[in-house]
C-alpha cells in the first residue's frame, strides 16, 4: 500500500480552476499495479483540487484495511487485461463487491480498456461510474470523472437530507393538526357537559318526549310551541338545543 500527499509535491499547474472542488480530496486507487500519480495530480489541480491525498492498494482486503484508518471521498478500481493475462493478481468486480458489502456508499469509478456486457451490467448494479481508457491514471478524462462522481454523490446526499427534512416537517404538521383536533373535540365535549337544563324545562321536555312516543306529534302543536318558548327563554342557541335533544 502506498499513499501520496500532494502537499509534499512541487507546484504542478498554473491554470485557474474550472470546476469547484474541495482543495483536499481523499482518493483510494485499487489496482494490481501502482499507478503514476503525476498526470492525475496535474489534472486534479486544474479542477481546483490542489492537495489531493492519494492512496494505492493492490487488493480488496488492503482496501478495507485502508478504509478502517481513514475515509475516502472516491475509489478508483482499475483493471488491465494485459496485467491479468500475465499472471499478476487481477483486481476486478470482487473488490467493488467487497467495498459495497462493507458499507462504502461513496463514488466508485471503474476504469478499464474494455468491458464485456456482463462485466458492465454488474458494475452498473453496484452503482459504479464506468470509464473506458487504455492508460488509467494518465487519462485526461479521469479527473473530470472524479469531480462529477463526487458532485453527484453530494447532490444525492443533499436530496436525501431534504427528503428526510420534508418528511419530518409533514409528520410534525400532522401531529400538530391531530393535537388541535383533539383539543377541539375536548372543548366540544366539555361544552356539552356544561349544557344543563333548568329543572322545569328538563321535566317538561322529558314528559313531552314520552307523550310523543305514545301519541305522535299530530296533536302536540301547542306543547311543542311552549317548549320552543321555554328553550328560547333559557337562552339556548340552536346548537345547544340540538345537543340537548341528541343527549336524550
Amino acid at each position: 500500500m502506498d499513499c501520496t500527499d500532494a502537499t509534499d509535491s512541487e507546484e504542478t499547474s498554473g491554470h485557474p480552476p474550472r470546476t469547484e472542488l474541495p482543495p483536499r480530496i481523499r482518493l483510494l486507487w485499487v489496482s494490481a499495479v501502482e499507478p503514476s500519480w503525476v498526470r492525475l495530480m496535474l489534472t486534479l489541480a486544474e479542477e481546483g483540487c490542489q492537495e489531493p491525498a492519494l492512496c494505492w492498494v493492490a487488493s480488496s482486503s488492503q482496501a478495507l484495511a485502508a478504509m478502517r484508518d481513514r475515509h475516502f471521498d472516491v475509489v478508483v478500481v482499475a483493471h488491465n487485461k494485459s496485467v491479468a493475462q500475465s499472471g499478476a493478481p487481477r483486481v476486478d468486480l470482487a473488490a467493488v463487491q467487497v467495498l459495497r458489502t462493507g458499507g462504502y456508499d461513496e463514488p466508485i469509478i471503474m476504469v478499464a480498456p474494455s468491458l464485456d456486457e456482463d462485466y458492465w451490467s454488474e458494475a452498473c448494479r453496484l452503482d459504479c461510474e464506468i470509464m473506458i481508457a487504455a492508460v488509467h491514471s494518465a487519462c485526461p478524462a479521469l479527473a473530470p470523472t472524479i469531480v462529477r462522481s463526487i458532485r453527484r454523490a453530494e447532490a444525492s446526499r443533499e436530496t436525501q437530507r431534504l427528503t428526510i427534512a420534508d418528511r419530518r416537517r409533514l409528520s410534525r404538521e400532522r401531529d400538530e393538526a391531530e393535537h388541535l383536533l383533539r383539543q377541539q373535540r375536548q372543548m366540544i365535549h366539555e361544552l356539552r357537559r356544561e349544557t344543563h337544563l333548568p329543572p322545569e324545562l328538563n321535566n317538561y321536555y322529558q314528559e313531552l318526549l314520552r307523550t310523543y312516543v305514545i301519541m305522535g306529534s299530530g296533536s302536540m302543536g301547542d306543547e311543542i310551541s311552549k317548549l320552543g318558548d321555554m328553550v328560547a327563554l333559557a337562552g339556548f342557541s340552536p346548537r345547544e338545543a340540538l345537543d340537548m335533544h341528541l343527549e336524550r
